[in-house]
C-alpha cells in the first residue's frame, strides 16, 4: 500500500528494502584467502519519508518475477572480525567485481531500457548475532542500511577421498537477510560514519518489536552532526586498507 512507481520515487524519501539468501563460505584450501561471502536476493523500495513507519513487503512478494535483483560478493575482513565468531562479522563487497556482469543490484531507472546493472562503490556489511547494519556509497550517493538475519543451514563439502579427515574442505553457512536501505544528503552526519559507529547509532533507540529500519536513526529527515571534530569529517572511504 505505500509502494509508488519507480519513476516518481525521491532517493531519501524511500526505503530500499533487500532480502535474499546471504552465504558465507570457508575453506581450508591451502592458500586460501579470507572466508568469502555472496548474498542473491531481490528489493522492493517502500515510499518511507518524514514519519511513515513501513512494513517490509510479505515475504512472498520478494519472489514475484520481473523484480529488481542484487548480488553482492566479497569477503570478511580480517581486521575487523574474529574468525571464531560463527556466522557474525564484517564484510565488505569486492571492490575488484564491479562492473562485472551480473554483479550489484539492478533499476529501472523509467528510460525505457527496463532493468540495468549498477554497483556500489563501498559497501561494508556487520552481522551482529541477527542484527545486520550496512554502511556505503554509489553514483547516487551515501547510504546506510539496518536489518535482520533468520534461519540457518549449513552444508560441508570434502575436496578428497570419502572420509580423508586431513583433505581440504569448503564449509558453507546461510542466513536470511533483509535489509533496508537509506540513501543520505553529502552533508548529512550519518554519511561519514563508520559502520561499528553507525550500528551503535542504529542500535541506541530501538524499542521491542520495532522494525530495525523504523528507529529514529533510519529516518529520512537529515541528521545534523552533533560535533563536527576533524576526525569525523573525513570520508569513510578512508577505511579501506
Amino acid at each position: 500500500h505505500h509502494f509508488r512507481s519507480r519513476a516518481s520515487m525521491s532517493w531519501r524519501d524511500t526505503l530500499f528494502i533487500w532480502r535474499g539468501r546471504f552465504r558465507r563460505r570457508d575453506t581450508t584450501y591451502p592458500g586460501e584467502d579470507d572466508p568469502s561471502f555472496d548474498w542473491q536476493g531481490t528489493w522492493i523500495g517502500v515510499d518511507a519519508g518524514g514519519t511513515l513507519k513501513p512494513d517490509a513487503p510479505e515475504m512472498e512478494a520478494f519472489a514475484e518475477k520481473g523484480l529488481p535483483e542484487f548480488d553482492v560478493r566479497g569477503s570478511l575482513d580480517p581486521d575487523r572480525t574474529d574468525r571464531t565468531e560463527g556466522f557474525s562479522g564484517e564484510y565488505r563487497s569486492d571492490p575488484d567485481r564491479k562492473g562485472e556482469p551480473g554483479v550489484g543490484w539492478q533499476l529501472d531507472q523509467g528510460v525505457g531500457v527496463g532493468l540495468t546493472w549498477f554497483d556500489d562503490d563501498e559497501h561494508r556489511i556487520r552481522v551482529d548475532g541477527d542484527d545486520v547494519f550496512a554502511v556505503g556509497r554509489n553514483a547516487f550517493g551515501p547510504f546506510v542500511s539496518a536489518g535482520v538475519a533468520s534461519g540457518y543451514s549449513f552444508q560441508k563439502f570434502a575436496m578428497g577421498p570419502e572420509g580423508l579427515s586431513s583433505a581440504p574442505s569448503t564449509e558453507s553457512s546461510s542466513r536470511v537477510v533483509v535489509l533496508a536501505r537509506r540513501y543520505l544528503d553529502e552533508k548529512d552526519a550519518r554519511a561519514t560514519m563508520r559502520l561499528d559507529e553507525w550500528a551503535a547509532e542504529a542500535k541506541r533507540d530501538r524499542k521491542n518489536g520495532v522494525k530495525p529500519w523504523n528507529v529514529p536513526a533510519m529516518a529520512s529527515e537529515k541528521k545534523r552532526a552533533s560535533h563536527a571534530t576533524p576526525a569525523t569529517k573525513k570520508r569513510r572511504t578512508a577505511e579501506r586498507p
